[in-house]
């Protein structure tokens, strides 16, 4: 089972747009037997489900909780995570794919209608008049209405079976009062002519129903990219460790293995500029290791024999062997890794509340929609019928909580995922939230707010010397280094101009016999 810690589960969840698709997955989840606590993330699109200290006998299978979330109109996928596998970016690459054909489908069926039925426009009352025109408007918003949007309708349906209606339910009731008014309007004139009067034809609204959907999956698109991007920021905590690393065997022999077959205890060969691929400790040789990433410091650490090493930090110039202690989710690099993507799933004070909320917001909404509808149909304009069927469709669509359910958790997964790109990890949602009153800021140590590397600040230099001597015979000699220090003073020569002369390296002669 795909698993974070002992008994609990952490598993993507598709489908789900708005705070209310939040509640439902999160009632789904607990009324399975065995479920104790649940967590759902709409940014992340993941669920964490706890089993309490149920044995593994006594759990619920995957199979049983995949069943609970497809009856609430969702799909959990159960596909097991491992340390090194699929993130959700190729899920999320998949998912904005889509949402991208089906936008293009809905915005240029929208866009067509629009043009041709909108009755301001000058060419519009001619057309409306010919018999076959509100077929071919027909023809065209059919498509956008029961494929493009056929999503709507699939979740919307679901949450009316289960009796918690959420967003798709106020989309699909709102697009279809539009799309099925005006599919009544077409069949009565063209079965009754002069039924409906002059104006009869003139009151199609299958432009209104497919720029709605176009408009929603606009949206939809928008927040799938800006997630899709925001998760780049774990993808390059992953990069920083190699894919293989070099096992040294008990004949002394070296051999490439990916990194997953490494166990505890290998004997692993690291070589200068190559990142570690375990966590461990230096069984020989004395290096430098750039530890950067981990911990903020610019200065590379000193390493020999005994001295523990971390996977995802660069080796200096010194090539060692290194015994693995630490591998797969148990490296530090893994730890760092899940402490980011718990930050980025774990639910903030103001979106807990938001969830709440979203619980009665969906049949608050409809009931709001429907007192309306009523008003209007008994004390409003003539045609009554027109007015009331605009007005329901208003309502349930500008109602949508859309910035409830979705502004909150792209806040966090934006925020936390920014701050890890910049080397600042984020503990917790709740912790992000609270961070604008902080108003003091207490460093343990000294070299933590730093460029990340070292840097020639001030040459000074004795009596009766030119400091620019000083930093030019200091650079010709560190030319052939490659410590972090020497590459600072020649940085340094390199910015004032200066001309070096290039060390030279002296072998000792060999001795006579």
């Amino acid at each position: 089972m795909p698993q974070s810690s002992p008994n609990t589960l952490v598993l993507p969840v598709a489908g789900m747009t708005c705070a209310a698709c939040v509640y439902h997955v999160g009632e789904a989840l607990r009324s399975v037997d065995g479920v104790t606590e649940v967590s759902v993330n709409l940014a992340t699109e993941r669920a964490t489900i706890s089993l309490g200290d149920a044995d593994v006998a006594g759990a619920p299978d995957l199979e049983t909780l995949a069943k609970a979330v497809a009856d609430a109109g969702y799909r959990l996928d159960t596909n097991p995570q491992t340390a090194d596998g699929d993130r959700g970016a190729g899920p999320r690459a998949q998912e904005e794919q889509r949402l991208r054909i089906r936008l293009i489908v809905a915005a240029l069926g929208g866009g067509a209608l629009l043009l041709g039925s909108f009755p301001a426009l000058p060419w519009t009352p001619g057309l409306l008049t010919l018999w076959w025109y509100p077929l071919l408007l027909w023809a065209a918003a059919t498509p956008v209405q029961l494929w493009a949007g056929w999503s709507f309708y699939t979740a919307g349906w679901a949450g009316l079976r289960r009796r918690q209606p959420n967003m798709h339910t106020l989309i699909a009731l709102g697009t279809s009062v539009a799309y099925g008014y005006s599919v009544v309007v077409v069949l009565t004139t063209l079965l009754a002519p002069g039924a409906l009067g002059s104006t009869g034809a003139h009151q199609l609204h299958f432009d209104m129903a497919a720029i709605i959907v176009a408009l929603i999956l606009l949206g939809r698109w928008l927040e799938a990219r800006a997630l899709s991007r925001t998760s780049g920021a774990i993808e390059r905590l992953l990069d920083l460790r190699p894919q293989t690393a070099h096992l040294m065997a008990a004949d002394g022999s070296i051999s490439d293995v990916p990194v997953d077959h490494v166990e505890p205890g290998d004997t692993l060969a690291v070589r200068p500029g190559e990142q570690l691929p375990v966590d461990g400790e230096v069984a020989s040789g004395a290096t430098n290791v750039d530890q950067s990433a981990l911990t903020g410091e610019s200065m590379p650490a000193e390493k020999s024999a005994g001295d523990p090493v971390f996977a995802g930090t660069l080796n200096g110039n010194g090539a060692i062997l290194m015994r693995a202690t630490r591998v797969g989710l148990d490296t530090t690099l893994s730890q760092v890794i899940r402490l980011v993507e718990e930050a980025q799933g774990s639910a903030a004070p103001v979106q807990r509340l938001a969830d709440r909320v979203a619980a009665w917001f969906v049949p608050a909404v409809g009931l709001i929609a429907l007192a309306a509808a009523i008003l209007w149909l008994f004390f409003g304009p003539d045609p009554p019928v027109r007015y009331a069927m605009l007005t329901l469709v208003a309502v349930f669509i500008i109602a949508c909580p859309c910035a409830l359910g979705l502004a909150t958790p792209t806040a966090i997964i934006v925020g936390v995922g920014r701050s890890a790109e910049r080397g600042i990890l984020v503990r917790s949602a709740a912790a992000l939230e609270t961070a604008h009153r902080v108003d003091v800021v207490v460093l343990d140590k000294t070299g933590t707010l730093t460029t990340g590397q070292p840097e020639v600040t001030d040459v000074v230099s004795a009596p009766g010397v030119l400091a620019a001597d000083v930093l030019r015979c200091a650079a010709s000699v560190e030319t052939l280094s490659e410590h972090p220090i020497s590459r600072a003073v020649l940085r340094r020569a390199h910015d004032e101009d200066l001309s070096l002369t290039p060390a030279r390296i002296s072998l000792p002669a060999p001795a006579r016999e």
